[in-house]
């Protein structure tokens, strides 16, 4: 999925956010809405779309504690687990009603673990039991990416009593200039988690949030941001292509949680 218009949509979310925000402020006493709104933990869980990623990118969970120094700063420690897609993944429809849609070319899917820590600094406080919270968020950890091999269903034709038969078979994909197979779908998701190969790599995050809710105790909101990635050996999704090591990319989290 591509944002073409990510920097434009940002641009006015967050223009017109703070707007928001400035109006909700003015109709409550700061003192009084800096009381009733401080916290001193939060837990949050969501859904991920990424520059990188198919139609959901993956999920993220976040934990979030106030630092004993500055109350408007908040330590965090994070997990995202998503699946990246080659850009030049394009489903073909399957010929036969026992398969799915398969990717031609592609050899393994590739999902990411990224545990990370970082900060969290308050640039808005949300106004008493409604409003818009604003705050910068800047994470970094490991990534530990897991390349699955990708199966998919092959038709050999053969003559048994003088009839053509289709036999089918689910094997990994392997690109092979001369190969006569038919390839009828893709093969069971299920297959090949035992054959995964592991790449060990680092990234990096900045990203602006949104947080909305009428209530102190619950939270929901939207995380804008862009991504560094990094792999010191490439990843190999799809061999005839072109395969980076370096990952960068634009993300949305949508997310709700509790303090």
């Amino acid at each position: 999925m591509k944002f073409k218009l990510f920097p434009f949509i940002l641009f006015i979310f967050i223009s017109c956010s703070l707007w928001a925000q400035t109006l909700k402020q003015e109709k409550y006493e700061p003192e009084d809405a800096q009381e009733q709104q401080e916290y001193d933990k939060e837990f949050t869980y969501g859904i991920n779309w990424n520059t990188n990623g198919g139609i959901i990118g993956g999920i993220n969970l976040k934990y979030a504690w106030q630092t004993k120094a500055n109350q408007l700063i908040y330590n965090l420690l994070g997990l995202e687990i998503v699946h990246v897609v080659h850009p030049k993944e394009s489903a073909v429809a399957s010929s036969s009603r026992f398969a799915s849609a398969y990717v031609y070319g592609k050899a393994t899917n590739m999902f990411v673990f990224r545990p990370h820590i970082g900060r969290e600094w308050l640039i808005f406080k949300k106004a008493e039991e409604e409003g818009i919270q604003v705050s910068a968020i800047l994470t970094g950890g490991l990534s530990l990416a897991y390349l699955k091999p990708y199966y998919v269903v092959y038709g050999d034709t053969t003559t048994e009593n003088g009839e053509e038969i289709v036999v089918f078979k689910t094997e990994k994909f392997e690109y092979k200039k001369n190969d006569s197979r038919n390839i009828y779908g893709a093969g069971s998701f299920l297959l090949g988690f035992d054959e995964m190969k592991s790449y060990l790599g680092t990234h990096v995050k900045a990203s602006l949030n949104f947080e909305y809710g009428k209530f102190q105790s619950s939270v929901a909101g939207v995380e804008i941001g862009t991504m560094l990635e990094y792999f010191p050996s490439k990843p190999v999704i799809i061999p005839e292509a072109y395969n980076p090591n370096f990952f960068p990319s634009l993300f949305i989290n949508l997310y709700f949680g509790i303090r």
